[in-house]
């Protein structure tokens, strides 16, 4: 799995959600991404890894081979 090298906050992510496999959501205070990806797209497809503690999520990686970077209009 390679991910890409940039992040950003999951409150500007759009249309991902958690895997329904609790296991990729493990961490001692919440998902720290050692389990792998564990949110997915809409249509299923594993998309990114979020890190978050207790009391909020505070970054997204981005999976490279399930993304397409599209220019600014």
């Amino acid at each position: 799995m390679k991910v890409l090298l940039c992040a950003a906050h999951p409150d500007d992510m759009v249309g991902i959600t958690p895997r329904p496999d609790p296991y990729r959501l493990v961490g001692c205070c919440g998902p720290d991404g050692r389990a792998g990806v564990g949110h997915v797209r809409t249509c299923r497809a594993d998309v990114a890894i979020v890190a978050a503690d207790r009391t909020s999520r505070y970054e997204t990686r981005l999976v490279r081979d399930a993304v397409r970077v599209a220019a600014g209009e």
